[in-house]
């Protein structure tokens, strides 16, 4: 997921003699199509850059959500 955000450019794991599973991939990105109301991307590319310039920004936004948005996003 941070890879698909654009936090990092490839895929990585906490130990570097590691990697995915085979059909882990393909698993992330059904689970990924599967619930596209929990999805972050827009809020992520708005601030991304912000963000990698160690700038704390965007909690504004999100705090302003409220319970009904939040059972929204939430498919409730």
């Amino acid at each position: 997921m941070l890879r698909r955000s654009g936090f990092v450019e490839e895929v990585r794991v906490l130990d570097p003699s590691e990697g995915l599973s085979p059909g882990q991939v393909e698993e992330i990105d059904r689970i990924y199509k599967m619930y596209p109301h929990l999805r972050d991307d827009e809020f992520v590319r708005r601030y991304i850059d912000m963000w990698v310039d160690c700038k704390c920004v965007g909690y504004e936004t999100f705090r302003e959500l409220g319970i009904e948005d939040t059972r929204k996003i939430l498919g409730e």
